[in-house]
């Protein structure tokens, strides 16, 4: 008797929203009639890694890390950065950049204008975004664009860069025909986005990024899971036979 051991797609949604549940950073409270509730405030988690192409200087990154970190933790994302070399021969300089990709693992390029100019037509896109059912998905910063843009009145580029990232990892989800009307989302900035105010992403974006980053965890689990079945064979079978072995053997019996 041959046993194999997997794990429904049910059970993997079962496992991805329980333990949302059992780390979440907080509860948002629900207003009920005649009663006191609160439901959990879920963070998801995921992992970006990053090619520094347009070698911006450490300082820098580290503040737009921090801008499109602040943006996404409003969001309810919580977000580990990973520096991943930009070159083969550079990878063991990069021990946390790892060379298999898990289930929440993103790439996100930060790309000088020689490589925007091969990747949109559109001479005032600050990214690119790939549509992606599974992870690993990556989408692009246009940073030459981006620091062309500060300055005067609008945010420091580091900041803007942070901005631009936050927005770009958000198209990773809500796909890249989505556009809004106002926020950090819509297609065009104003002069808030541009500006020295902070920006988020709407509620109802928020939610979709979170049930989208859910629904391509729960895809790379299934696929990954197909792909390790475990084959137990029963104490009946012979140590070193071939299968051609243990037919004959059965049928002698």
């Amino acid at each position: 008797m041959k046993v194999r051991t997997s794990l429904s797609l049910l059970g993997l949604a079962v496992i991805l929203l329980g333990t949302a549940c059992i780390s979440a950073q907080g509860f948002q409270p629900v207003g009920v009639s005649g009663a006191k509730q609160a439901v959990p405030y879920v963070v998801e988690t995921l992992s970006l890694r990053i090619h520094n192409y347009s070698h911006v200087n450490r300082k820098a990154l580290l503040a737009a890390e921090s801008e499109a970190t602040s943006i996404l933790a409003s969001a309810g994302i919580d977000v580990r950065w990973v520096d991943c070399p930009v070159s083969p021969a550079d990878l063991d300089r990069y021990p946390d950049c790892p060379s298999a990709s898990l289930a929440n693992d993103y790439t996100l390029n930060i790309e000088p204008n020689a490589m925007a100019e091969l990747l949109v037509k559109s001479p005032t896109a600050l990214g690119a975004t790939v549509d992606c059912d599974r992870s690993p998905c990556t989408t692009s910063v246009f940073y030459d664009r981006v620091r062309d843009l500060a300055g005067g009145n609008t945010a420091p580029s580091e900041v803007l860069l942070g901005r631009v990232m936050a927005r770009q990892i958000g198209q990773l989800f809500l796909g890249t025909n989505y556009h809004a009307q106002t926020g950090i989302m819509q297609e065009s900035w104003s002069n808030r986005e541009l500006g020295f105010k902070q920006v988020f992403f709407a509620p109802q974006e928020s939610r979709l990024i979170k049930a989208r980053m859910i629904e391509q965890e729960l895809a790379w689990q299934s696929q990954h899971v197909n792909q390790a079945y475990v084959t137990v064979a029963d104490s009946d079978d012979e140590p070193g036979a071939s299968p051609s072995n243990r037919d004959i053997a059965d049928n002698r019996r």
